[in-house]
Order: C-alpha cells, then sequence, then structure tokens
C-alpha cells in the first residue's frame, strides 16, 4: 500500500489541533503546528498540503499569521496546496484565493466534508509532492 498524504494543521488552539488530528489521522499522516514558526519548520517536501488557521493568536484580533504562512508557502512551497479556515471573517474566500488558498472553510468545520475535501486535493496534486 502507498504511504498516505501528510497534512499540516495550523491552528493556534490545542484542542483544534487535536480535534483535527484524530479525525484526518484515519486517512492522512497529521503533523501540527501552534504558530507562524512551527508550522514554517514542519513544511518541508512530504507534506502534501497545509489547513491553516487566518489568526494564529486568539489574544490579537488583527494577528495575520495564517495570512503570513500562505504569503510565505507561496513563495518558498508554490506547489504546496494551503486551505485556510476561519471561524472569523478577516479573510474572505475570494480573498484568501486572489492570495494563493486552495480553498477557504468558514469553522465550524463539517469533518466529512473536509475529509472529502482533503482527498480530492490530494488526487489533484498527486500523494505527495516529492518527484
Amino acid at each position: 500500500m502507498s504511504e498516505r498524504a501528510k497534512i499540516l494543521i495550523v491552528d493556534d488552539l490545542q484542542e483544534y489541533r487535536e480535534s483535527l488530528s484524530r479525525v484526518l489521522s484515519p486517512d492522512f499522516e497529521v503533523v501540527t503546528a501552534g504558530d507562524l514558526d512551527g508550522a514554517k519548520a514542519a513544511t518541508d517536501e512530504s507534506v502534501s498540503m497545509a489547513l491553516v488557521d487566518v489568526r494564529l493568536s486568539e489574544d490579537d484580533a488583527d494577528n495575520p499569521g495564517g495570512v503570513q504562512y500562505l504569503k510565505w508557502a507561496r513563495s518558498a512551497h508554490p506547489d504546496l496546496p494551503v486551505v485556510m479556515m476561519s471561524v472569523y471573517s478577516t479573510l474572505t474566500p475570494e480573498r484568501a484565493k486572489e492570495l494563493g488558498a486552495q480553498e477557504f472553510l468558514k469553522k465550524p468545520i463539517d469533518v466529512e466534508a473536509l475529509t472529502d475535501l482533503l482527498h480530492s486535493i490530494v488526487e489533484a496534486h498527486g500523494q505527495t509532492r516529492r518527484g
């Protein structure tokens, strides 16, 4: 059997990272990060896609950490699909896609729909980004 696609989950809320990890781990290899630096450090060629919260600090409503990651990923890993997510309306789906996001999801996320979406993105982009 081929190896599972690796999904990076980036969210400042540990409970949310753990919850998504539990839901997605039967289908994907999951790695997580809680902040921008951790997300950058976890992103390598083995990561098939990133699922990133727009705000990476609940204490700072203007924290653009997720958007900063998206911009960085577009430059450092241009073929990495990035799916943005947020409970807040600080970033519209249209703007997220203009910045290079594959998709934008509003929290709370329907986990069955999320799993289907991630499978379709992995299939469209290949199992992993390694040549």
